[in-house]
């Protein structure tokens, strides 16, 4: 059950939207600076927001009180403005879109047979043109981040699901957001 091939395997040719993309970079925001990654990861997926926006991680994976409750959390969050533009983290095929009730407005996109999911989106992304079955690129804007569904403010929720349909730690699969800017600095 591996990766796909970490990013810099891939060609410019490969990656689509990146010259677009990297514009949303400069400059990159001080919490952006001090995501530290956790041990024994491999990373193979791009960090998902405009970085000149990210404000930090607020949430990571695993159990966590909220309401009260204990719960599992299936992903990590990533505080940012209302409207923050959200990114494919890797090229892949957006599988569906929707809303649900704690997860807001959400994007799932398929990366051979890895997925990941955007949840707590502002807005239907199919208002700006995304669709099932659509292709996007790395770095593509797929939505804005906003406050939709179960949350406590403007966020990105961020989700991966493993080839074998089980939320794994995202974090240990992305590069930090410096190791993005650093990786699409290198592809102009």
């Amino acid at each position: 059950m591996s990766a796909p091939l970490p990013f810099n395997s891939y060609t410019r040719r490969q990656v689509l939207y990146f010259g677009a993309a990297t514009a949303l970079f400069a400059p990159l925001s001080a919490q952006a600076r001090v995501v530290h990654a956790p041990a024994g990861r491999t990373p193979w997926l791009l960090f998902p927001l405009d970085l000149s926006k990210f404000r930090g991680v607020t949430s990571v994976f695993g159990p966590r009180v909220l309401g009260g409750s204990r719960e599992t959390h299936k992903g990590a969050d990533f505080s940012a403005p209302n409207y923050t533009a959200v990114l494919a983290a890797r090229e892949g095929k957006v599988v569906r879109i929707g809303y649900g009730r704690r997860s807001g407005w959400y994007v799932k996109l398929d990366h051979r047979r890895w997925k990941s999911v955007y949840c707590h989106l502002i807005a239907d992304p199919r208002k700006s043109g995304l669709k099932e079955g659509q292709n996007v690129g790395a770095l593509q804007q797929i939505a804005r981040v906003g406050s939709t569904g179960r949350s406590t403010g403007p966020h990105l929720h961020f989700g991966l699901r493993n080839p074998d349909d089980h939320f794994v730690d995202p974090l240990k699969h992305l590069y930090t957001p410096a190791e993005t800017l650093r990786l699409t600095r290198s592809y102009r």
